[in-house]
Parts: C-alpha cells; structure tokens; sequence
C-alpha cells in the first residue's frame, strides 16, 4: 500500500469486526472457516505475520509500536501470547514487517508512515525456542535519519532491506550478532513515468521483493518492477524493469511480489494483481492480469475512493491459489491454475465491513490475516489478525503424452548444491522444494538442473517437479556442513 496508508488516529479501537465468510467454490468443499482473533490495539497496529517456517506451532507478528508478539497456536481458537521483544530491545525503532529463515527472524524496522521519522534498521531474533526469543543483534541506519523500512528478505548470507524511499539497502548478516551494512542502492525515478517533479519522490518506495540466485525483484511503488543484479553486494546494476504500460502517466502503486518459477505475481493496490513472464529480466511480458477495480479510469481518485487495495500476497502450490491482502474488501482468493486468466474465485470480508487488511500469511491450510486501524484510504476500526482455515487440497494431476516422468536427485543426502537427472525428455515446468510437512520453502529456475541447498536447515525435505508428462517428488536428506 501507498507511503500514506498509515495515517492512524488515536481513538480507542473497537474490537468488534462485522466477519463475512466469502464464497469459496475454487477451495475444497467447506471452505473458509474462521478460528480465532488476536486483537490489538490503536497504539500497537498489527502489520505482517508469519507463521512458524519450522512448523512449530507459533505465530510472530509484526506489532509496529507493539514490537515483536509471538504467540503459541497450537489450539488455533485459542492463541496465547508467550513473548513479546519491545521497541526498546529494538533501537526504538517500530516492528514494520518480518521474515523467517531457518531459526531467524528478520525484522525490517523503522515507521515509514507520516508523523513518525524513524531511520530503517534490521533486527535479528533467535527463534530456535521460540517462547524464549532472544535479539542476537540490531542495526540502525546512521545515514537516513527518515523513511523508516518495508521488508526484509535475505539470501545466504546477506539481508535485503526495502528502505522506502531510501531505497534498498544490503547487509552482510554471516555473523548474527554483528550486522554489517554493505551497500545502499536507489534505483533511478525516472521510470515509467519520466523524471518527477522536483522534491516529489515519496511515492518511490522500495517495497515488497523477491530474491532468487543473485537477483533481487524489487517492486518500487511509483517506480514499478525493477530487477537488480546483486552478485556483487558492492555494486548492485539493475538489469530490467516493467510497468505495465496502461498505467504509464497514472499513479502507479507496485507492492508486493511472488516468484513461482518463471512467473512473477505482482501486487499494484488499487490496480489488482498481474502476472508476469520474468524469464528474462531484460523483457519482462504481461501473461494476464486480474483488474476488478476499475483502474485507471477513475483517476485521480482511484487511490482513496477504491473498493480494494492489493497488498501482501501467499501463493497454495497445490491448489494453485493466490491469495491476496485486498485492504478495504479483506481478501480475495484467485486461480492462477490459468496464468493467462487469473481468476476471483472467492472473498473474505466486504468492502462494508468497516475494517482492512495489509497482510496475509499461509502456512498448509491455515491463513492469517492482519488487520489495521486507519482512516486513509479507507476506514478500518479494528486492528489485531484473524486466522482461518480451510480443506487442505489434493495435489493437481498433470498429465501428457510421454513416459511417466523421473528423475534422480545426487548426492543425497547433501549440504551443498544437489542436481536433477530426468530420465526422459519432457520439458521441466516447476522445481519446488518442500518441508517434511508437504509445505512449498522455495522455488527453483525450472531450466537449472543444479539447486543450491546451502543455508537451509539440516532435516528431510522433498523436491517435487512438474514436467509436460507428469510430476514426481522425491525425498532429500540436507546435512549440516561439515
């Protein structure tokens, strides 16, 4: 969401929430089902959450003036609150968004709504017991007294921080207790619309990203999708962009990203969601685009008169569902099984309701949706996360005119990079690896038969591809480095 969708007042929140189950006709028969709330308040608006990427049964929560919340959802109708880090562990600084890697979590830190000026910062939290969480370190931008932090990603051994307007800051994280900065990049403002008018910069803000092999996929608001080469930590070169070209001259919004193989999922607010071929970076093409909301030709009151404003965005491999944080109308479930096509298929909430979301979490078939309290671009009086769940799907058969497909997986176990072998010729769709639980943990290049399994925990996992004949999983033992 906009730079501006944080304006919050100060009046004691109200905790009831009008809750209207959507249809749900593209999810298994029964639907959505609604468990529990985890109520907030004002003064501690809820942004995004994860749940436990271990699968332990705990939820973290980035709690913005609330710091970090974890709570214990092993009755997910009774979540208990069991550790809270305060801003004052934190550098003072607001808790904006998180990411789990193995044992860590990453905190991007630093309000980036008006009336708070916070620097970004990075924390690092020890989850291995969760119920005793402990800081292992924090970083404070001594460079940007302002603009606060979005998102944080990070790859081996290096964090990703979406700065806002202070762009994309990169950090050497090898030893957890001391964060080091590397190198502070600002893509150009000049794209798609044309150099901005002068001091009018706030709407280029590094967001929501995506970091695969060396390449970091960076939605930069106003600035649209950029791809940034960042093997060299020192020198990071963008090497493509894309903005979808009806919008060029309107008020772009680019949020949040998924990659799932060559295919990019983008969230642009009050513009819906599109798909993109991002097979190469240097030419990026549009495959479909999901636009319930009338845009652009209501501008230029698009932005607060609109129904929806697409943000945080989970992807089920499964059932081939994404699911989509839709502020003002809750959230919206679509089929991508058609990426030319995607498709609303079902909703969470109404526009009515009085409340909105920012963020949504999946995790097998539990989904998480955070809430916050604001009055701008729409009015949500309650802030705090719901959980629900739903039928868990049975894997979508694929099937062509060739062999079954196989392959082998070698070495295994392994700690370092394993390869693929296929026994036949058919041609290499999907590579995902999953957790023990069956849960997607990453996506690979369908076109690189060599995966890196450095940094991931050692444990079971299974590697499923999807093929023109067929898909087949296979198990994968990772060790610890030697």
């Amino acid at each position: 969401m906009r730079h501006f969708h944080g304006l919050l007042t100060c009046l004691p929140v109200l905790l009831s929430a009008c809750i209207q189950p959507g249809f749900s006709q593209c999810l298994p028969a029964g639907g959505l089902e609604f468990q529990s709330d985890i109520p907030s308040v004002a003064s501690q608006n809820t942004m995004t959450m994860r749940r436990d990427r271990l699968d332990r049964p705990y939820l973290y929560i980035a709690s913005k003036e609330g710091g970090l919340r974890i709570f214990n959802i092993s009755d997910p109708a009774m979540p208990q609150s069991v550790q809270v880090i305060p801003t004052a562990d934190l550098g003072g600084l607001q808790v904006m968004s998180l990411e789990q890697y193995g044992r860590y979590l990453y905190l991007a830190l630093g309000n980036h709504f008006p009336g708070v000026v916070q620097s970004p910062g990075l924390a690092i939290v020890d989850v291995d017991e969760p119920e005793a969480a402990t800081v292992t370190d924090y970083w404070v931008s001594p460079d940007f007294s302002a603009g606060g932090a979005g998102a944080v990603r990070v790859e081996g051994d290096y964090a990703y921080l979406g700065a806002m307007d202070n762009g994309l800051i990169i950090l050497n994280i090898a030893d957890k207790e001391q964060i080091a900065p590397v190198k502070n990049f600002k893509p150009d403002l000049d794209f798609p619309h044309g150099p901005p008018p002068p001091g009018d910069t706030a709407k280029f803000n590094a967001r929501g990203m995506e970091v695969r092999n060396d390449t970091l996929w960076l939605c930069y608001d106003r600035g649209g999708l950029r791809v940034i080469d960042v093997r060299d930590k020192s020198a990071p070169a963008e090497v493509g962009r894309y903005c979808n070209s009806i919008l060029t001259g309107y008020a772009t919004a680019y949020n949040n990203i998924i990659l799932r193989g060559n295919l990019a999922f983008i969230a642009i607010d009050y513009c819906g969601v599109e798909v993109l071929d991002v097979s190469d970076p240097g030419h990026i093409a549009q495959k479909g685009w999901w636009e319930p909301w009338t845009c652009p030709t209501n501008n230029p009151f698009v932005w607060g008169g609109s129904p929806g404003h697409a943000n945080e965005l989970a992807y089920d491999e499964d059932c081939e569902l994404l699911f989509v944080a839709t502020g003002k109308s809750d959230l919206h479930i679509l089929s991508v099984a058609d990426p030319t096509q995607p498709d609303s298929c079902g909703f969470f909430g109404g526009v009515d309701n009085q409340i909105g979301t920012w963020g949504v979490d999946l995790w097998k078939n539990s989904l998480f949706l955070s809430y916050i309290f604001t009055v701008i671009p729409f009015q949500s009086n309650w802030t705090g996360v719901k959980i629900l769940t739903y039928p868990a799907c049975a894997p979508n058969a694929v099937s062509g005119p060739g062999p079954p497909v196989d392959f082998q997986v070698f070495p295994n176990p392994a700690s370092g990079t394993v390869r693929l072998q296929f026994t036949n010729g058919s041609r290499v769709l999907r590579i995902v690896l999953l957790d023990v639980a069956g849960r997607l943990v990453r996506s690979f290049d369908p076109e690189n038969a060599e995966l890196d399994m450095k940094g991931f925990p050692a444990g079971v996992y299974f590697i499923r591809a999807v093929t023109t004949n067929g898909r087949a999983v296979k198990k994968l033992l990772i060790t610890s480095d030697p």
